[in-house]
């Protein structure tokens, strides 16, 4: 993917995906990691969540 291409992407979508940059290994490990995040209060305008990592 060019340079330009991706330029466009992340103008129009915000992000842009660059494929293999992480091991599918590293992918799971942090997947695993948000998927055991507990939310533990929310800040006092109701705006931004807490988290902490439980294992």
């Amino acid at each position: 993917m060019s340079l330009e291409l991706q330029l466009k992407m992340l103008d129009e979508r915000g992000y842009v995906l660059l494929p293999g940059v992480l091991d599918p290994l590293r992918i799971a490990l942090l997947r695993c990691a948000i998927d055991d995040l507990q939310l533990i209060h929310w800040d006092y305008q109701r705006q931004l969540e807490h988290y902490i990592l439980t294992s």
